[in-house]
C-alpha cells in the first residue's frame, strides 16, 4: 500500500469525502446564487418633467449612462427613472410543442 493512499471508510477517507462534499455543495450555491445575466442595451432614463405622475403614460426624458448616473438624478430631481431593456422573442421546438425564450 502507498503511504499516499486513502482507505475509504478509514478516518482519513472520511475526512476527503466530507471535504469533497463540502466543496461539491459550495460550488452549487455559488451557481444558484449568482444573479441572472444582465441584458445587453439596457438603457436608463429619467421621467420627463412634465409628465404625469399618475401612470398613465410614460414619457422618457432626459437618458443617462449608468443606472447609478440616473439614481442620483432622479433623487435630485424628485422624478421617476426607467430601465429600457432591449430583448427578443425566439422559437425553440420542443419535441411536439414550440417553446418562446427571451434573449438579449
Amino acid at each position: 500500500m502507498d503511504a499516499t493512499e486513502i482507505i475509504p471508510g478509514s478516518p482519513q477517507g472520511n475526512e476527503a469525502e466530507n471535504a469533497q462534499r463540502e466543496e461539491r455543495r459550495a460550488g452549487k450555491a455559488r451557481r444558484s446564487s449568482s444573479p441572472p445575466p444582465k441584458p445587453k442595451g439596457a438603457r436608463f432614463f429619467l421621467a420627463a418633467d412634465d409628465a404625469k405622475r399618475d401612470g398613465s403614460a410614460v414619457v422618457l426624458g432626459a437618458e443617462s449612462a449608468t443606472e447609478e448616473e440616473v439614481l442620483v438624478a432622479a433623487f435630485k430631481k424628485d422624478l421617476p427613472f426607467y430601465r429600457v431593456e432591449t430583448w427578443r422573442a425566439q422559437a425553440e421546438k420542443k419535441g411536439r410543442n414550440m417553446v418562446l425564450r427571451k434573449q438579449s
